[in-house]
């Protein structure tokens, strides 16, 4: 590779004024650095063959060259093209779904998932902490400045007397004004990495933001379904308590004409009793259920929130193939990030070892007054600088090189973080996957018992009036009716919450736009 463009002028002018150029090039091996090496420049006079060595650090092409961080090749296993669990499922066209918010076909609820990303406590903390960090990357760019102070003092001094003075001695008055500049040189890059480690923690916690907001849409969603579901319950239970307390009556009646027994009506009234004391138990859950969806929306908690209507449809997510999930989950993108920010500090540490090149320089003003500061006098200083830290607090573990050292650590405590969640999100998809196939088998047998139970009651309807059956076995066929009722709206609710789910487990945005995940 060609060296910069700077160093070929810097040879071309010591050439035109007589000098021969030799350029010996030593890599910097011992910093456990690819990029920069070590440049002397040979500068022999033809004339007086007087030699001067020049030692200048450069950098290959212009920069230091280094390896970002491989997506791919960090996958804690090699991806299938295709889930394991997938064959059952209804094949779609092979593209990423765009938006949850195309998925669920309930202006209601699509309603209440936009309410809750623009009002909810929690994500509002969040996006105030990632604005916030916004300023670090900005501290991080403003490194590259030269620092700059201004001073202004005033002085006051007398001399003490020596006892053979002829006049009185005065006090003397001064004013200084001052500009002082100082500027670290990034001479190997350590600050611009330092600045790629910001700019991937800010993209970090960005991610882990919409990571967030995958998660209040999930619970929002689960709170819905769960309200439509326990009013849906408790509407069944209350008509199994009219039933029991029709029973309870009836076995009452016939025991108070003599024709029952003392049991069949205290089993009578454990029931009834049993029955609404699981009345109160949803009444219950669905007030607790009502103020976290109100709390969840950011909304006060007056438990008012009703569910209106029939469950909301949602259909099955569009897949795509595995490997996709890596660049459309948050939570992903966000731990794939914290391993680049971990490699740009370990970089910037390793540049730390190198000695630092730094500029400062000041001028000042002295007069007797603040008036007087036109005809005062200015001294002004320019420095340059080259430090080399000798690493004495790595005897004891505290210095550059143990820090560096650290953070390899971290680096790779990042990495195995990054395996963890990518493995976590296909555990999610399969196990996602596996429950809608289960549910949909559920909720189909639970259909056909339905369906069953409903015509062996009209049956037994029918025989009551007739006379063949008791009340007591019609509003035991009946009671099965409601049993088998509960199951499938529980069943009904878990598949459309499992939807949802999936549809977030494999990174569809939930941007009514679309366009979260860009």
């Amino acid at each position: 590779m060609r060296e910069c463009s700077f160093l070929d002028q810097l040879c071309a002018y010591f050439m035109n004024q007589g000098y021969e150029v030799f350029l010996v090039a030593l890599p910097w091996r011992k910093a456990g650095l690819s990029g920069p090496r070590l440049t002397i420049f040979c500068l022999l006079n033809r004339l007086s063959r007087v030699s001067l060595c020049l030692w200048v650090f450069s950098f290959v092409g212009c920069a230091s060259h280094t390896t970002a961080p491989d997506q791919t090749a960090l996958t804690p296993h090699s991806l299938p093209t295709s889930w394991v669990t997938e064959e059952s499922w209804e094949q779609h066209a092979r593209e990423t779904q765009s938006s949850l918010f195309q998925q669920i076909h309930s202006p209601q609820l699509q309603r209440l998932i936009e309410e809750a990303l623009a009002s909810n406590p929690d994500l509002m903390e969040t996006s105030h902490r990632v604005a916030a960090l916004g300023y670090g990357l900005g501290q991080a760019n403003a490194a590259f400045l030269p620092e700059v102070t201004a001073s202004l003092s005033k002085a006051r001094s007398k001399d003490l007397p020596t006892g053979f003075e002829t006049t009185p001695i005065k006090p003397s008055n001064s004013h200084e004004a001052g500009l002082a500049l100082s500027w670290e040189i990034d001479l190997w890059g350590r600050l611009r990495n330092q600045r790629h480690a910001a700019t991937a923690e800010l993209v970090a916690a960005d991610w882990d933001f919409k990571a967030a907001r995958h998660s209040i849409a999930n619970l929002v969603t689960r709170l819905w379904l769960r309200l439509w579901s326990l009013q849906e319950q408790i509407a069944i239970e209350s008509e199994r308590v009219q039933l029991f307390s029709k029973l309870e009556q009836v076995i009452q009646d016939r025991y108070e004409s003599g024709l029952g027994q003392l049991q069949d009506l205290s089993l009578a009234r454990l029931s009834s009793s049993t029955s609404r004391a699981q009345l109160e138990v949803l009444e219950i859950e669905l007030d607790d259920v009502q103020r976290q969806l109100e709390i969840t929306l950011g909304r006060y908690p007056a438990g008012k929130l009703r569910y209106m209507g029939d469950a909301p449809a949602i259909r099955k997510p569009v897949l795509n193939v595995p490997s996709a999930v890596l660049a459309s989950r948050p939570d992903i993108r966000s731990a794939f990030e914290q391993i680049k920010r971990q490699h740009y500090l370990q970089i910037s540490a390793t540049r730390a070892l190198l000695p630092a090149l730094s500029l400062s320089g000041d001028v000042i003003r002295n007069a007797t007054g603040f008036k007087r500061f036109d005809t005062g006098t200015t001294h002004w200083s320019l420095i340059g600088g080259l430090a080399q830290n000798l690493f004495v607090g790595d005897l004891v573990g505290g210095g550059p090189i143990s820090l560096r050292k650290a953070i390899a650590w971290e680096k790779q405590a990042a990495i195995s973080a990054y395996q963890r969640v990518v493995s976590q999100a296909m555990y999610e998809v399969e196990v996602a996957l596996v429950k809608e196939k289960k549910l949909l088998q559920q909720q189909a047998h639970l259909q056909l018992a339905y369906e069953n139970a409903a015509n062996a009651f009209a049956d037994y309807q029918e025989r009551y009036a007739s006379g063949l059956v008791s009340l007591l076995d019609l509003i035991s066929v009946q009671q099965q009716v409601l049993e088998v009722e509960v199951n499938l709206t529980e069943t009904r609710a878990e598949l459309l919450n499992n939807r949802v789910v999936l549809a977030l487990a494999v990174g569809v945005s939930v941007s009514n736009s679309g366009v979260e995940n860009e």
